[in-house]
Parts: C-alpha cells; structure tokens; sequence
C-alpha cells in the first residue's frame, strides 16, 4: 500500500469540531427543557383550573412568591430528567453487550487488532476500552463497522463485527485508530450523549412501564419534535465519519483510504439497530 502524506490541516479540523460539539450540548439542554415545562404545564394547569385548590393561572403569573414555588417545581422535573439521562447511560454502558446483541470479544496481547488497540490507547494514555463482537445473528459477518460509547468515569466499550476482525493488518490498524482518537478528542463524549439525550424520548418511552408512557406521552412528544428537527442538521454539521485525527496514529493516510472503502453506511445499519445507536458508529464517510 503506498503511503498518502498526511494533510496540514488536522490541528484545526480537531479543534472545530471540539467546539462544535460543546455549542450543540445546547440543544439537548434546550430538549431536556421542553420536556420539563410541557410536564410542567401539564400539572400545573389543570391544577389552576380547579375550584377551591388556592392555586389560580393569575397567581401563577403574577405573585412573586407563586413563581418561586412553580420554579422549583419546574427545577425538579429538569434535574430528574437530567439525573434520569445519566442513568440510561451508565446502565447502559455496563449492559453494553445486551444491547447490541454483542459477545465479550476474547482477545490478548497475541492478537494483533488487540494489540493496535492497545498500543494505540498506550500512546494516548487512556484505558484499553472493554472489548464486543457482534452476534452474527445481529450483523451479517461481511459487514465492516465498529461501535464506540464511552459513559460516566471514563469507561469505554468498543463493539466490531466479524468482518473488522477479518481485516488485512493495515486496515485493523486504521479501525483501531479510528476507535482510540475518538476516546482521545472525547469524541465518545459527545457521540454517547447525543445517542441518549438527542433521542431520549425514546430512551424515557422504552424503559417506562405502560403507565408512565402514557402520562408522559405529551412532554415526550413535545421534546422529540424539536430533536427530530435538528438531529440530522447536528450530526451533519459536527460528525465527520472518519476522523482526520486518526491519521496522527497510523501516521499514513493511505490506510484510512482504505478502511473507508470497506465500511458500511449509516443506511445499511440502520435495518439491524435502533436509530438512537447509530451515531455510535464508525461507518463511511459521505465524502
């Protein structure tokens, strides 16, 4: 394979995407927002509205100290949502293998996909992330992608189908590193939060009982008619499938042209897991 010199350019595609991720972590605060006020009203107004209660729209509206209550009570509803966002997530990162219908991936040293992972994170100084593969009952085995999450204190999973592992060296190299600079830039951050608090009306819809889905119904509605608007516009704008940063570990471009080759779509994806996951995903780029 010859090699490809790198771009000059990687420094600043790293650091607008860095920022880039922290302006748009306002629209999901925006999302978690709606959902309380919609929950909010969907309380408060019908209380209002009852005779004798002691509790009147004007009030609400006008009295200081009426205000302050229904503040508190909309700060609670905020940070439950916000408490309960953080839950799906460590739940989920330690389930991780559940929910992607995924194996532990029985690797060591020997291996060398292990090893260009390991080496890699070494370089970087971070934790070698938790190891999947997926189910060939899940993903067809000729499928080449990975999936990256990253939850609260820094724990990580990586997640390869059958064919990634079956990879020429070079290019199981280049996944690697697509894996590592995502953990690296946090990267993961910001893909993991936007999995769960960009969809999390369907995170709150699927874990709720019967009831609790049917009396938070409107607030989730309300949410996810916002995020639905801008969640393609978000990952359009932030998400380059391959990250350019990869390339300062490989140390070749070459490889990574390569990789993009052999890797799947969002679109060919999308009929084996929920739309919420797929950000999680490293897949090929548009471009």
């Amino acid at each position: 394979m010859t090699a490809v010199p790198l771009p000059d350019n990687i420094a600043r595609l790293q650091w607008n995407n860095r920022l880039k991720s922290g302006a748009m972590c306002i629209f999901f605060i925006a999302a978690m927002g709606i959902f309380a006020l919609t929950l909010f009203l969907m309380v408060a107004v019908p209380v209002s509205l009852v005779p004798d209660s002691g509790i009147t729209l004007a009030q609400m509206i006008t009295e200081p100290k009426m205000q302050t209550r229904m503040l508190r009570f909309f700060a609670k509803i905020f940070f439950f949502a916000g408490g309960m966002t953080l839950y799906f997530i460590y739940r989920d990162i330690n389930n991780i293998g559940t929910i992607f219908s995924a194996s532990p991936l029985a690797l060591h040293s020997g291996d060398r996909f292990y090893r260009a992972v390991e080496n890699m994170c070494i370089s970087r100084g971070l934790k070698m992330p938790m190891l999947y593969v997926f189910d060939e009952t899940t993903v067809p085995p000729q499928i080449v992608t990975a999936a990256v999450a990253q939850g609260v204190g820094g724990k990580s999973a990586l997640v390869v189908t059958e064919g990634a592992l079956n990879l020429p060296s070079a290019l199981q190299e280049a996944l690697a590193a697509q894996t590592v600079q995502r953990l690296y830039t946090k990267d993961t951050y910001f893909l993991t939060m936007f999995c769960f608090l960009g969809h999390f009306p369907f995170h709150v819809a699927r874990s709720a009982n019967i009831i609790a889905r049917y009396a938070f119904w409107l607030p989730l509605q309300a949410s996810d008619v916002l995020l639905k608007m801008i969640r393609p516009r978000m990952l359009n704008l932030r998400l380059q499938k391959l990250d350019a940063g990869a390339m300062e570990l490989t140390k070749d471009a070459a490889p990574l042209d390569a990789l993009a080759s052999q890797l799947a779509t969002p679109q060919q994806l999308d009929d084996y897991f929920y739309a919420p996951y797929l950000a999680l995903f490293i897949t090929k780029p548009q471009t």
